[in-house]
């Protein structure tokens, strides 16, 4: 494995990247030189600079220079000009990935959270119980936390890591504790099959080692497929899971429930986050940390108190009296969550207002079907113009293309966020929920519409 840590300068090409944002703190916080750019200012490089760190927009060959290494995030494209450059100077690039699995080699007990879903929410929870606990962690979370630093490094004895399966890269993870929390059909750029996906999961849980402890939800069907018979401990509602959820309650969308393991309690939590499926993850959350053996009354405290994750059903505000709900959702089963919170949310009264920009052309095709049924519930839907990222439309299927299977009464197509935000301004009543969903910049309408009124 490359030694980043005795090479010289490393270099980071996309370093405003959530992972690559941390992983570059967390080298310039262990002594390595570190710079890096990006194509556009943000947040996340005024801060990287205001730690110290020598990052700038744009590519500069006099100010790049010739590093001992260089980490690249998955959104740089193999024709990027400074990528090239820096190919053409022989120094050594490796992939984001690659540096995580050597940062995870640091530390003294590597917590992987995996899943298609609820893998950054469940990552952020963990992180804060153990910081609760005054335990010494690194956190690697694939978002911002709305009650935690941005970055999260009080000592190396754990290193809790949300496991990405995009690109296979939580392929990189040796994980001391190794968690699933589904898998489904998603990244069709990476996966071209369920069975794919499946396999890539099996090979996470195999890299744990022998004497490392595997958790999954024993109520998914990949458990059920693939990992019944390996004996794995297990969380869950069903009465065979060795963690299980026990004596749920819900209020105003918010809910809570005890843990039993082996049928003795656990915690008892309530939390302050919106909907159901954040059961599983509080559970899941119960039970690393119970592993970890952290105290069942911090563990039900610091879960109780969890603000959640920017991004995730994130109360934004009011417009002519409806709230604004924002939330990363871009696979149908998200939407799915988010849309009967949502509902949970209105008991009733009031338009259930959907804003969705897909994500990628590639995902619109392959999930057609789910897009167009967990869509549906919307009493207004809005669907805007793609976020491309990477792709390009010949991998798949536009937003346009998708308007015309939907199956909504009320439905309109919006060439641009501007054209959506009219529309609500226009046309919200006060007992209204506008749901903005999506993972690319559809978030920006919520600043457009929070205080307006007519």
């Amino acid at each position: 494995m490359f030694d980043y840590f005795n090479c010289g300068r490393v270099h980071f090409l996309g370093v405003g990247g959530v992972s690559t944002s941390l992983l570059a703190r967390f080298l310039h916080s262990c002594g390595v030189p570190v710079s890096g750019t990006d194509r556009e200012a943000s947040e996340a490089l005024l801060s990287l600079q205001e730690a110290g760190l020598d990052v700038w927009t744009g590519f500069i060959p006099e100010r790049t220079g010739r590093p001992g290494a260089v980490v690249y995030s998955s959104a740089i494209a193999k024709n990027d000009p400074e990528y090239l450059y820096l190919s053409s100077c022989g120094v050594p690039l490796f992939e984001r990935f690659d540096l995580l699995g050597a940062v995870s080699g640091v530390f003294s007990c590597v917590v992987g959270i995996a899943g298609t879903h609820g893998k950054t929410t469940t990552t952020a929870m963990v992180s804060k119980v153990l910081f609760d606990a005054n335990k010494k962690l690194f956190s690697h979370v694939g978002g911002k936390c709305r009650d935690q630093n941005d970055f999260l490094f009080t000592g190396k004895d754990y290193f809790v890591c949300e496991a990405c399966e995009y690109k296979k890269s939580l392929l990189s993870l040796r994980p001391d504790i190794a968690v699933v929390l589904n898998a489904e059909v998603d990244h069709p750029d990476t996966y071209k099959s369920l069975s794919e996906i499946y396999d890539t999961f099996d090979l996470y849980l195999q890299n744990a080692g022998k004497k490392s402890l595997r958790l999954l939800c024993g109520d998914s069907p990949y458990y059920f497929a693939r990992q019944l018979q390996n004996n794995p401990m297990t969380f869950g509602r069903g009465k065979d899971n060795l963690f299980r959820i026990v004596n749920e309650r819900e209020r105003n969308g918010k809910y809570g429930c005890d843990v039993l393991f082996y049928g003795e309690p656990v915690c008892s939590f309530d939390l302050s986050v919106v909907g159901r499926h954040n059961l599983l993850n509080g559970a899941a959350c119960a039970a690393v940390c119970s592993l970890l053996k952290i105290d069942g009354n911090i563990l039900s405290s610091s879960l109780s108190s969890f603000s959640g994750v920017k991004r995730r059903f994130e109360f934004k505000g009011t417009i002519n009296g409806a709230k604004v709900y924002s939330d990363y959702a871009h696979h149908p089963s998200e939407i799915a969550a988010a849309t009967e919170a949502g509902r949970r949310i209105l008991s009733g009264r009031g338009r259930l207002i959907v804003v969705f920009q897909p994500h990628t052309f590639s995902r619109t095709e392959a999930l057609l079907p789910q897009f167009v049924r967990s869509l549906s519930d919307a009493d207004l839907l809005l669907l805007v113009k793609e976020y491309a990222a990477r792709e390009k439309e010949e991998n798949g299927m536009s937003a346009e293309r998708l308007f015309y299977y939907l199956t909504n009464i009320d439905k309109i197509y919006c060439k641009t966020i501007l054209d959506a935000a009219a529309v609500i301004i226009k046309k919200v009543a006060p007992e209204d929920v506008v749901l903005v969903l999506g993972a690319g910049d559809v978030d920006v309408i919520c600043d457009l519409l929070i205080g307006k009124s007519e």
